[in-house]
């Protein structure tokens, strides 16, 4: 997230438009994040079993990344790591959960 200070004191129209678009572009950005937020909390907050509670927080994550694809790997040793939850498109190739 942009924390740059507002500054208008001294700018044109076309700064201040520019600056504008900044800032809104930064407010979706923030509003879009807390929601995903929400719906992970709404989730856990339930009795949810973890594999959908994984599957979500991928879905989040590749959406806030705005990625075609993403997973949620667990790592329980040293060595092979386990896939608990996965987000691809259908014609992609993929590793399974599990």
């Amino acid at each position: 997230m942009d924390h740059r200070t507002v500054r208008t004191a001294d700018l044109s129209a076309a700064a201040l438009a520019v600056e504008n678009e900044r800032l809104q572009d930064a407010l979706r950005a923030r509003l879009s994040e807390e929601a995903a937020l929400r719906r992970v909390a709404t989730l856990v907050a339930r009795p949810a079993r973890p594999r959908r509670a994984f599957a979500l927080v991928t879905e989040e994550v590749a959406r806030h990344a705005d990625a075609e694809a993403a997973i949620t790997v667990r790592y329980d040793a040293p060595g092979p790591a386990t896939v608990v939850a996965r987000r691809s498109p259908p014609e992609a190739t993929s590793v399974e959960v599990g």
